[in-house]
């Protein structure tokens, strides 16, 4: 199956496989967002930082695992 753009122009071989490149590369920088730091959050947080994936915990309070590449940002689900 061809890929079509947004033009509904098909994808020749070649365009399909720089498509699908630049994605896998936007996709491989943009952040894991975890929400909560309990065990499992933290857990988490800490696998994907030791395999030097961007991440992003978020508590109430700020606070989260405190490993090497694991950013804290606080927010609260029930703020207007």
């Amino acid at each position: 199956m061809p890929l079509i753009d947004s033009s509904h122009r098909a994808f020749t071989d070649r365009e399909a496989c720089r498509a699908r490149s630049a994605y896998t590369r936007a996709m491989s920088r943009a952040p894991h967002v975890i929400v909560g730091a309990g065990p499992v959050g933290s857990s988490l947080a800490r696998i994907l930082a030791d395999d030097a994936e961007p991440v992003i915990v978020v508590t109430r309070s700020g606070s989260g695992p405190g490993s090497d590449g694991v950013r804290s940002v606080a927010a609260d689900a029930s703020d207007p």
